[in-house]
């Protein structure tokens, strides 16, 4: 059985960096509205929602979505969607590469750059939210 959807009447306060919520005729019953309703939240300036109460760090997903590789060019970020396969190791038909980072890549000089990989905490602290799942750092030398 599916959950069905319903309409909550939902107000929220914003006081200078945080967001409190407020429900009236809910289903207290309800876990996720009840969990919302004693929680407090914090903005952040990287996109980050903080729970105070709960301890909870939420981000949006985009950011950090595992269907994109992540390059930076000479500084600029160029996110590529991730290649797939048709199962026997193949590319499929579909995939489209991004054209600016190819052409981008194409006016390097490769016997003259320098490509670095990031991960972890290293890429997180360069690159924030979008590097979390690493970045490919393609540079000129000079």
């Amino acid at each position: 059985m599916f959950p069905q959807k319903r309409e909550f009447n939902l107000t929220y306060r914003v006081s200078q960096d945080t967001i409190t919520f407020k429900g009236e005729d809910m289903d207290l019953n309800n876990r996720t509205i009840e969990r919302l309703l004693n929680s407090k939240f914090v903005m952040t300036g990287d996109r980050k929602i903080f729970d105070v109460v709960s301890g909870f760090t939420y981000v949006d997903s985009e950011l950090i979505s595992d269907k994109y590789d992540i390059y930076s060019v000479d500084g600029k970020i160029y996110k590529q969607k991730r290649t797939k396969t048709d199962g026997y190791g193949l590319v499929r038909k579909d995939f489209r590469p991004n054209k600016r980072l190819k052409k981008r890549v194409k006016k390097i000089d490769l016997d003259n750059c320098k490509i670095n990989v990031l991960r972890g905490k290293e890429a997180y602290d360069k690159y924030g939210l979008i590097g979390m799942n690493g970045v490919i750092e393609i540079s000129e030398m000079k």
